[in-house]
């Protein structure tokens, strides 16, 4: 579990040490100045961030446990989710400006959506990486699907794969 947590942190360490990687974190911070002075919506658009960020981290975390190699692909993705949540959050408040009604009502719906979009994700890594964590195994039955896609098996032998990683850990 330290060894996880410390390539964790050694690989947003490394992505800190290019350009791209303080691009990207300053186009994240540029982001929430703008959302922020635009609608006055920052819980909503920064839930959404912190979302795509663990899935982020779990992603990788998930990537060190199937010895798999973790690419700037990864940070892409983040990067182009975030582009399009926000989008998509933005539309939801210029709608409810434009119909007259409580915006923030669409808002919120959108944000809580995308939450659980991501939550699926997460909860599917958490579970490839921690098997036997009790309150994940308990939606392992949902999220079979989400996990045989990351871990590229079908998805009757996703049980097989967390039983066998469940005595090894």
């Amino acid at each position: 579990m330290k060894a996880l947590f410390l390539h964790t942190l050694a690989k947003m360490y490394s992505l800190l040490q290019t350009g791209m990687g303080w691009l990207g974190t300053a186009f994240m911070f540029g982001i929430n100045v703008i959302i922020d002075m635009l609608t006055g919506y920052r819980m909503e658009f920064q839930t959404v961030i912190i979302m795509v960020v663990l899935d982020c981290i779990w992603g990788i975390a998930r990537a060190c446990k199937c010895k798999e190699y973790t690419t700037s692909d990864l940070m892409r993705e983040s990067f182009s989710k975030l582009i399009v949540y926000s989008t998509l959050m933005f539309i939801g408040v210029c709608i409810g400006k434009v119909l007259d009604f409580n915006e923030n009502w669409s808002l919120t719906t959108i944000a809580a959506l995308i939450c659980l979009v991501e939550g699926y994700s997460i909860t599917g890594n958490m579970l490839i990486v921690f098997p036997n964590m009790p309150i994940v195994k308990f939606l392992r039955k949902i999220v079979k699907g989400e996990i045989a896609s990351k871990l590229h098996i079908c998805a009757e032998d996703v049980d097989d794969y967390l039983s066998h990683n469940e005595k090894s850990t």
